[in-house]
């Protein structure tokens, strides 16, 4: 896939829709707007995923 929409996105990753909302208000994560249909281009969301800190081992 080239892109996604936001629920995509989550599905893809296993993220709330929320935190995917929150990362792109917090310009964390880049969206594009194809005439009010915004959309993450994987690499962007690759990119953001790669971004987030390690866990804690013992957390899981």
């Amino acid at each position: 896939m080239i892109a996604h929409t936001i629920r995509s996105a989550a599905l893809a990753t296993s993220v709330t829709e929320h935190a995917i909302q929150l990362a792109i208000r917090e310009r964390r994560l880049k969206v594009r707007d194809l005439d009010g249909k915004l959309l993450i281009l994987t690499a962007d969301l690759q990119e953001w995923l790669a971004s987030l800190p390690d866990a804690d081992p013992q957390a899981a």
